[in-house]
């Protein structure tokens, strides 16, 4: 019972010695209870309870770096003033700090979306509840500016009048090397297998600009639909002045 209601606290505050505290407990107390052997199911709870916790503390660091906190001015114990203060270096250090307790591991995970059945088999000194069977694992979804094939668009550039990559040589590559392949640094030019390529990708996409400003010229003029270059538009044909006269 006592450590389902540390748990408890823990997920409140996400402060091991704030959740101590408000048991009775010390924090070098809960720590060696969490090294035991026998007290895996409480050290996995304890770190899903931090998560909880984390989220909360990410929240209140949050509001205060929107809001900030009010500071009080007394003089002679009469209130004077009050003025907004925003601390972002406390901002900085709790972001820093929640970062690994915001991605615990993956059985604390499971701790957390089975909460009440922990918290059940704590209390009650009994075993463990079951993992809930794994559903089916999505892949993740590539960071911001990485296709779905996991490439950024750095792979591949020009320098120099060159095509360079960091990619490994193909068997009897004879281009520019420098470095080895797989250093930091390493860098070679294209064979002209993969010439070949980029260079067709080039002449498809200047391809496609040239037909999309071609369409984009012929609607601006009213030319589609028009005989011989004749200027038609849905308005009619049209005159306008410029300083060299009228031109249709």
């Amino acid at each position: 019972a006592k450590q389902r209601e540390f748990v408890e606290a823990l997920a409140d505050t996400g402060l091991i010695h704030v959740a101590a505290q408000r048991i009775g407990v010390s924090p070098q107390a809960v720590n060696r209870t969490r090294r035991r052997a026998d007290a895996r199911s409480f050290d996995l709870a304890c770190a899903a309870a931090q998560r909880f916790g984390a989220r909360g503390l990410h929240a209140t660091a949050y509001e205060r770096a929107i809001e900030g906190t009010i500071k009080r001015h007394y003089y002679h114990g009469e209130l004077k003033s009050e003025e907004r203060i925003f601390d972002n270096r406390l901002l900085i250090y709790l972001l820093g700090k929640l970062d690994s307790q915001l991605a615990p591991e993956p059985e604390a995970d499971a701790v957390a979306d089975n909460w009440d059945p922990w918290m059940e088999a704590i209390e009650q000194g009994l075993p463990a509840p079951p993992q809930p069977e794994p559903e089916t694992a999505r892949p993740p979804s590539p960071p911001f500016g990485v296709d779905e094939d996991g490439f950024d668009g750095s792979e591949v550039w020009q320098s120099g009048g060159e095509w360079w990559t960091d990619f490994p040589p193909p068997a009897g590559f004879d281009g520019i090397e420098e470095r080895e392949p797989g250093a930091f640094g390493y860098k070679r030019t294209l064979s002209e297998a993969e010439l070949a390529v980029i260079e067709s990708q080039l002449a498809g996409e200047a391809q496609e600009k040239a037909a999309v400003a071609a369409a984009r010229r012929d609607l601006f003029f009213g030319f589609e639909g028009g005989i011989e270059g004749e200027f038609f538009s849905p308005r009619g044909p049209e005159t306008y002045e410029t300083s060299g006269g009228s031109r249709p």
